[in-house]
Order: structure tokens, then sequence, then C-alpha cells
């Protein structure tokens, strides 16, 4: 892939090195997908294009992980005409943006006409023209690699900037205009992400803009910064060119920006953006293969000057964590959203559970991922509770990830934890009153008593003592202590 993506590079470029035109470009072939070559030839004569992640990912020998975005010279109502003479549904979606969404044979696909934008403020353009010229609209794109052509017709790739080949080949990221950043914040996030992900280094005058552009932060919904950043979290790269993991790369590379404090919030940042970041990037390391129970009671550090569970001092020394070999529900090839509360946990644990909060509702993430995330931080500050009531006020779910998290943040007391759970686990200790082997019908009987909240106080008294003793949790054993008289 390599080889032919620098033959097509070199090919691209005049002899003097000046860009390419349209007319002398070398045209890169690629297969079209089935179902995008029965969809040009429904829309036929009209030529379309598909730009954008899917043919960067293509032409680097990656599987898609998105769909294809197309785009051509022609305006939304002349391709909706020809969808109407094709058997293709289109809806409108953005008319003043030129996109609509195409339908045909259970398959969607989303087109853009050709355009140009102007920015003010914002991830939103103010203002578009629609052009038939595919130069012009490749200026208003982010990227050189992601503003490469896959024309429909003929499989060819066409690329207008003149650089894109050229830095797909290479494995650069670089702006496609000097305006790229200033134009649309997000593109900071987005710039760090594409290196990580893809493992990718970054054009340093494409740095040098993205980093005097940061205030352009404060502008972007919380919402889509959140999107990129929890992507971030949860890179790996695809093409294995830096022994740092991505999201290391990613964390550092925002501190360097400037970016971390506009994403986390001065609350949290002010506490030492620096240290955050040195610590966080160890423990979420930790975090890359998630170890199980198991790995954790065999194979915890044992050292004495590391933190114990009460304390948020992280010891550096103790973070290199030893990943388990028994796979994990918890990778990222697994439940992502379980990885990223990890991550997330991991990466602000030195704040407390409040100024944690409060940073993950800023990026207003979900109230199930915040909750999750603030009751491990409260569980680290246990103070004298036994592990076993910890993982009792936890639940089942949260008390595995409980173990994975203090496992990477290099507490002494992980060992213990681990043998703890799987104790729990093997004596079959109820994590909740629904799991006791009696109901609010059985104690009403027992007891003579009618329904009422006393019943479930009652339930909630029996589930604590099986949290002690998990073998009292028969229905013979509970409904003998209910007969002792000591619940009326």
């Amino acid at each position: 892939m390599d080889e032919r993506l620098s033959k097509a590079a070199s090919e691209s470029r005049t002899a003097n090195g000046r860009p390419y035109s349209i007319e002398s470009a070398n045209r890169h072939k690629l297969n079209i997908t089935p179902a995008l070559a029965d969809l040009q030839q429904r829309l036929a004569p009209l030529s379309l294009y598909c730009v954008g992640g899917a043919v960067r990912d293509a032409l680097l020998g990656l599987s898609r992980r998105g769909d294809e975005d197309l785009c051509g010279p022609h305006t939304p109502e002349e391709v909706a005409s020809a969808c109407e003479r094709g058997g293709v549904k289109a809806i409108p979606q953005a008319p003043k943006l030129g996109t609509l969404l195409l339908r045909v044979n259970g398959r969607s696909f989303e087109y853009t006409a050709f355009r140009t934008e102007n920015y003010t403020t914002g991830h939103r353009p103010d203002a578009v023209s629609f052009t038939r010229s595919i130069e012009h609209d490749a200026a208003r794109r982010d990227f050189t690699v992601n503003a490469l052509y896959l024309e429909l017709n003929t499989g060819s790739v066409l690329d207008p900037t003149g650089m894109g080949l050229l830095d797909l080949n290479r494995r650069v990221l670089r702006a496609v205009s000097d305006g790229t950043m200033l134009d649309d914040g997000l593109r900071i996030l987005r710039m760090v992400r594409f290196a990580c992900e893809l493992g990718f280094t970054i054009d340093p005058k494409t740095y040098r803009m993205a980093k005097s552009s940061t205030a352009r932060l404060n502008e972007i919904a919380p919402e889509r910064i959140n999107a990129e950043f929890s992507r971030m979290l949860l890179s790996e790269s695809a093409l294995k060119r830096f022994t740092m993991p991505a999201h290391k790369r990613a964390l550092l590379a925002l501190r360097d920006l400037g970016a971390l404090e506009i994403i986390l919030g001065e609350d949290v940042a002010c506490a030492s953006v620096e240290a955050c970041v040195e610590a966080s990037c160890a423990h979420i390391e930790a975090l890359i293969k998630p170890p199980t129970c198991r790995d954790a009671i065999y194979r915890v550090r044992d050292e004495t000057n590391a933190p114990v569970l009460g304390s948020r001092t992280p010891c550096m020394a103790s973070l290199q964590v030893v990943a388990g070999e028994h796979s994990s529900p918890l990778q990222a090839g697994g439940n992502d959203q379980r990885l990223l509360i990890l991550r997330l946990a991991a990466l602000l644990a030195q704040f407390g559970p409040d100024r944690a909060d409060a940073a993950l509702e800023r990026l207003r993430y979900p109230n199930a991922v915040r909750q999750t995330v603030k009751a491990l931080l409260e569980a680290l500050d246990v103070g004298d509770d036994l592990p076993r009531l910890v993982f009792a006020k936890l639940g089942r779910e949260r008390a595995e990830l409980f173990v994975s998290l203090v496992h990477a943040l290099g507490y002494r007391d992980a060992g213990l934890c681990a043998k703890e759970l799987a104790e729990i686990e093997r004596r079959k200790m109820p994590f909740s009153p629904s799991e006791l082997a009696i109901g609010g019908k059985d104690v009403c009987a027992a007891l003579g008593i009618a329904p009422s909240p006393k019943v479930g106080e009652i339930l909630r008294g029996l589930w604590l003592k099986c949290v002690t003793d998990p073998g009292l949790n028969t229905r013979k054993r509970l409904l003998d202590e209910l007969a002792k008289g000591d619940y009326l």
C-alpha cells in the first residue's frame, strides 16, 4: 500500500513541485462497493464522489469505522430530481448547507453539494455558497488527507490540494489552509484525535496554528467536545508507529495545546494540569488491558510506599501495573462505555468525587456515566469500611469496575479488594436486598404485617447481615432470623 501511495503522490505533482491541476491528475484506483456503485448507476448521469475518512482509510488499508460521505458539483435540487427518477428516497437534512440523506435498499448515504464556507464563531458556518469546483470544496475541508475524493463513476482518487496523497504516504496530518483552525475550533480536537487514532505526526505549522487558536474551543458545544474527548480516551492507534499509547499521546497534546483546561473546566484544571496528566496517563495506561480479579490477586505489586484506599496521593513508582494475560470484558473490544468510565475515573481520581462530577457535568456526560464515576471515586475514600461493605454499596457491576480502578491507581489494597470480591462471588453474597432468598411478601407473612415502607427497611437490615455473613442468605435461615422478633 505504501508503494502504491508513494507512486500516486509523486505523480500528482508537476516537475517544478507545484500542486497538480485536476486535468493532469494522477488517478489512483480504488474498488467501489456494490452499494455505492448501485447508487451511482441510479443517479446517472450525475457524478458522485466519496470523500473524507472512507477514502483515507481505504488507501491506508484500514477497515472503515463510519459511513461514507458523498459529495458532488450538483445542487440539492438536481440530486433530488435524479433520485426521483432513479428510485432513491431523498430527505433534506440541512438545506442551507446543501445536505441530503439518500436512502436506497436499506442503506443511507449523506450527500453534500460542493460548497465554500464562511465562519465567524462556533462549529457551523455562517454562510455557504454552492460551487461546481472540486478545488473550492477541498479548500473548506480540515486536513489534506481528508480532502481526497473517490470518483464513483471510475473508481479514481482525486487529490485537489496536491498534498493529500503525499501526506498520507508520509503519515502527516496537515491543515488544508492557514484558516483551518480559526474557522472551526473543533478541528483542534479532531487534529489530536486523528493523529492519535491513525498514528500520524502533526505538521509543525498546523500544530502552531492549533495552539494559537485554542480559545476557539470556548465557542464549541460541550456535547461535541465530549464526543471528541471520549474518542481520544478510548483511542487505540490503527497504525502502530509509536510506543506511547494513543490516549496518552492525546492527553499530552491537549495539555501542551492548553486545551485540557478548557475541556475539564478551571475548577479542575487549576489544581495542576501538569500533575493531572502525568499521573493520569500512567493510571489510564494501566487500564489498556484491565486486570481480571484473578490477575489482580496474583499480580498486584506489593510496594510499601503505595497509597492505600482513602488516600488520593498517587504513587508514581507503583503505577506501572502489570496487565493480566486473560482477556477482560473491560477492554476496548468489549464494552466501550465501561472502559470509558474507568478511564474517566482514572483521569479525575486526584480531584475527588465532587470536582470530577462537575467536570463531567460540564461536558454533558450522561447521568449513568457521571453517577458511576462519582460512586467509584467516593468508594476510594472508604475510611474504616471493610471492602465487602464497599462492594455491597457499589453493587455487582460497579464492584468489578472498582477492582480494576484501584489496581490501576496503584493502591496496595488492590490485592485485598480483588481477593475479597472473588470470595464474595464464591460465597454468593447478595449485592442488594432484591437478591435475598425472601421478598416483601415473605416478610409480611412471617411477621403478620401489612405492606409498608417498614418492610423495605426490614429487608435492608437482613441484606446488611447477609453482607457480613453470606451464608445467611437462604430462605430457612432468613425466616428463622425474622422469627427472633428483632425486626418489629
